[in-house]
């Protein structure tokens, strides 16, 4: 079984920074009624593991196309929109096994504040793991399923990115900023309900809580690729995470990099470039991820 923890290598949250541009518009997308937005995705992930009766290696390769379609766009910036995710091809390896590996809703109805904050989201079209899923409520005790925009949270950050409130200026200066909060979540088993991993929620009598401390580097520059003229946003991320109940136990220490492009022209997300590395001592796992920006139509 595929430890539940190997899942969030791909969970990825971006942060933009908020930066003063002087007469240049800021660096984030305002979107436009009828518009549509097309991505190409791709995840590479690799997961090791050293226990008593050997090694185990796992690998995970992912490609989609998200689409964007704007339904409306609010004075103040707000935006609808239908996130449709097509063309998936997938593989997940461990050992001999191949099998699918990554959730990702087909399509959802999405608000989003100015900010790219996500508001509400309602899942359309169901992926095929929470169809199964459904199959089993009330038969499996403690199963239940999250709502709408919790389940589809993740699979947002992972397309899309939000504000901070960082300021910055745009020669490429580093600005560090340091974290450390500790924070509680419920426990998920592990099951097999349908022949591949999937998990279910309960509320234990301790909450698992964890800390979570490091520090992030934001840097801004102006850059060209091509005759193309682009912001770049360099984002590195060093954290440690530790069980707040088993202070003993080795803690997870990873390290992020992304690399942003925003066009100058109007400030849409061009393409980024993210890595994630994480050990503990027995465990390690790496990921990489590319979005590129291949089409936008309407106006």
């Amino acid at each position: 079984m595929v430890p539940r923890w190997l899942v969030a290598v791909v969970f990825i949250s971006i942060v933009f920074i908020e930066v003063p541009l002087h007469a240049q518009r800021p660096l984030h997308y305002h979107f436009k009624p009828g518009e549509r937005l097309r991505y190409h995705f791709k995840i590479s992930a690799n997961f090791d593991a050293m226990r008593r009766r050997g090694g185990r290696e796992a690998q995970t390769d992912f490609e989609a196309d998200p689409e964007w379609n704007i339904q409306s766009v609010t004075m103040d910036g707000g935006t609808l929109a239908v996130l449709t995710v097509k063309d998936r091809a997938e593989t997940y390896k461990n050992g001999a096994w191949r099998m699918s590996f990554l959730h990702f809703t087909p399509q959802s109805q999405i608000a989003m504040d100015a900010n790219g904050n996500l508001l509400f989201a309602k899942i359309l079209v169901d992926d095929t793991e929470r169809q199964h899923t459904k199959a089993y409520i009330g038969k499996i005790p403690g199963l239940r399923l999250l709502p709408d925009i919790e389940a589809f949270r993740p699979h947002f950050e992972r397309l899309w990115y939000t504000f901070d409130t960082v300021q910055m200026d745009t020669m490429g200066t580093a600005v560090t900023v340091s974290f450390d909060s500790t924070s509680a979540r419920p426990f998920e088993h592990d099951t097999m309900v349908y022949g591949r991993m999937d998990t279910f929620l309960t509320t234990p009598a301790i909450p698992y809580e964890y800390r979570n401390k490091g520090k992030t580097t934001y840097s801004l520059r102006d850059t060209t690729v091509g005759t193309e003229h682009f912001w770049a946003l360099d984002v590195v991320t060093d954290a440690e995470s530790s069980s707040v109940r088993f202070p003993n136990l080795r803690p997870n220490e990873s390290h992020k990099s992304s690399v942003l492009l925003f066009r100058k022209e109007d400030g849409i997300l061009q393409a980024w470039h993210y890595t994630f590395e994480n050990h503990n001592g027995s465990t390690s796992s790496n990921s990489e991820m590319w979005l590129t920006l291949t089409a936008v139509e309407g106006d």
